[in-house]
């Protein structure tokens, strides 16, 4: 039993954290259509800047998600190997959601003044590991 409730434990975690982060990039988007002004841009890479974290959180949840559903292939056969394909399917399809809401973040209308700044800051979102904004 102590196998299951790490595997459902972690992947709860994992489900958490993307509507967490899916209900932050709503709520942006919602009352930031565009980057209009500097307390917009502000906003953006106070948003980016999370969203950047959270992936660093999830990444680091990784190896435990491949010992957790290796053990539960290993202690349950196919029943468990049921469990994983389909938690990671579910799990997959809400990523590709999530994916497709953050690139509209990334392309939202900017003012021409903080357009290089957008850019950059979008460009380390989607190439650094780290903000460096």
């Amino acid at each position: 039993m102590t196998v299951e409730i790490l595997f459902a434990s972690i992947w709860a975690i994992c489900g958490a954290v993307l509507v967490g982060s899916l209900l932050q990039l709503h709520r942006f988007l919602k009352t930031k259509p565009s980057i209009a002004d500097e307390a917009s841009l502000a906003r953006f890479k106070a948003l980016a800047r999370t969203e950047m974290y959270l992936a660093l959180f999830m990444l680091s949840l990784s190896p435990l998600i491949f010992v957790a559903s290796a053990a539960l292939v290993f202690k349950n056969g196919l029943p468990g190997l049921a469990a994983v394909l389909i938690t990671s399917a579910i799990f997959l399809g809400c990523s590709m959601y999530h994916k497709r809401i953050e690139r509209r973040t990334h392309n939202l209308p900017v003012a021409e003044a903080l357009e290089e700044e957008y850019r950059a800051v979008c460009t380390s979102w989607i190439k650094k590991p780290w903000p460096d904004f």
